[in-house]
């Protein structure tokens, strides 16, 4: 089970080339890989408003998870819901499963508001499908939700949250710092 620890220390970490300053902070634990295809820092709105005005795109790669996908994009809609993310999309991919996933998905989300569906002619691994996923992504800030429930939806905010504030482009999750 996850257990919430704190998402930011501080860090004595080395001047960045690009900006000559050093980073405030680098994530502590968390299990999400969150990054941003655009943000801008100009004229950004309050917090309050920008999480309702940026979208936000969710890939789910996809082999042989039929017993864990449903449970998964229940959660990742509360996540939505609860979060107060109103503009999304999410795209599932499948990686060519045998367990029934392709079927689940055709039934369940390739004609569901807000969803996307793609199915691979070959296994071709987790890379191929977030490629897959890249050439029809329509949100500003993009998330990489393993399907296995591995990483927990619930943590959107944690890891969404310093992208709108303007602090960070790009949020990188880890389990191991």
């Amino acid at each position: 089970a996850f257990v919430p620890t704190p998402l930011f220390r501080r860090t004595s970490a080395p001047l960045s080339k690009e900006t000559g300053h050093r980073p405030k902070f680098l994530l502590s634990k968390t299990q999400l890989l969150v990054f941003l295809s655009e943000v801008t820092r100009s004229s950004s709105p309050s917090r309050k408003n920008m999480g309702k005005e940026k979208k936000i795109s969710v890939i789910i790669p996809c082999f042989n998870e039929k017993k864990t996908l449903t449970n998964l994009v229940d959660k990742v809609l509360q996540s939505f819901k609860f979060h107060g993310y109103n503009l999304y999309e999410v795209l599932i991919i499948d990686d060519f499963s045998t367990d029934g996933s392709k079927e689940l998905i055709e039934k369940n989300f390739s004609s569901k508001k807000n969803f996307k569906t793609f199915f691979h002619n070959k296994n071709m691994g987790k890379g191929a499908t977030i490629k897959t996923a890249k050439k029809f992504i329509t949100g500003d800030i993009i998330i990489i939700q393993d399907a296995d429930l591995e990483y927990d939806p619930k943590d959107y905010g944690k890891l969404i949250t310093p992208i709108l504030n303007g602090d960070f482009k790009v949020v990188y999750g880890s389990r191991v710092l």
